[in-house]
């Protein structure tokens, strides 16, 4: 009777230990991809995507994205053209990582990305925080 007992009970620690495998909770985990695909929206309420590839601003930015307080904002060398990542904008973003300072100069909106207003070479919007992370 022991014998059954305890088989039973494995049994049941195990079909527990899978059905919480599922569950969303589980599945909302971070995962450790080497590429994100971020949006973030500026705070005038535009939107913009770029790629990171740098496992600390991967952090920085999922810590952000749920509710953290780090400070951190994008930044990458401004590359004019169509990007699949960037759809309805004509400029994306290479290089991109999360950085905590960086200067005036490159501040501002993807508004005055795509008008040229901005005149570095760097798109370093200090207003822009995360609001979805894909995985690439």
């Amino acid at each position: 009777m022991k014998k059954r007992t305890a088989v039973t009970l494995l049994m049941a620690a195990t079909l527990t230990t899978g059905a919480m495998a599922a569950t969303p909770a589980m599945a909302a985990e971070p995962t450790t991809a080497s590429s994100v695909l971020v949006t973030y929206v500026h705070e005038n309420g535009s939107t913009f995507k770029s790629i990171l590839n740098d496992t600390d601003s991967i952090a920085a930015a999922r810590d952000q994205l749920a509710g953290g307080d780090n400070a951190s904002h994008p930044s990458g060398r401004i590359v004019y053209g169509a990007a699949n990542e960037n759809i309805g904008w004509t400029w994306h973003l290479e290089g991109t990582r999360q950085v905590d300072a960086d200067i005036e100069i490159c501040d501002g909106t993807p508004e005055d990305v795509e008008t040229h207003a901005i005149t570095s070479t760097t798109y370093c919007p200090w207003g822009a925080r995360p609001i979805a992370i894909q995985d690439l």
